[in-house]
């Protein structure tokens, strides 16, 4: 999930703080990312971590390690825009709904949308030049 500061409680962009080693900036977002292998968060202040289970909405497992990421670049779409995927290249399906999921594609290094249809997610990801706000 991505979340933009204005969003944070002031416990969770500390606790964004602390992980990222710098100041949240308003104009970027953050996306907070779990695994498992070498848990890093043992370290961490109590309030951080409670802060983090917060932005994650479930506890975070001894197993695993929290990464952060500060994302400077805003999307172009919101959760909730109804939206129409472009029809050529890489989309054969012509789909209008709303947008249900805004995330971060690392290896492209851009946002990726989810589009929910008629309450039914659509199952392919979508980068924002496949898509376009739909009128109506």
């Amino acid at each position: 999930m991505i979340y933009k500061p204005k969003d944070l409680s002031p416990d969770q962009r500390a606790a964004a703080e602390i992980l990222l080693g710098c100041p949240l900036l308003d104009h970027q977002a953050i996306r907070v990312i779990v695994f498992g292998s070498q848990p890093k968060h043992r370290e961490l202040p109590q309030r951080v971590r409670a802060a983090m289970e917060g932005l994650l909405q479930r506890p975070i497992l001894d197993t695993e390690s929290i990464i952060t990421c500060a994302i400077d670049v805003q999307p172009e779409f919101a959760v909730g825009d109804r939206v129409s995927v472009h029809i050529g290249g890489r989309n054969r399906t012509p789909h209008t709904g709303e947008v249900s999921l805004v995330d971060w594609h690392f290896k492209e290094s851009k946002y990726v949308y989810r589009i929910s249809e008629a309450g039914k997610t659509v199952k392919k990801r979508y980068f924002a030049e496949d898509l376009e706000l739909a009128s109506g």
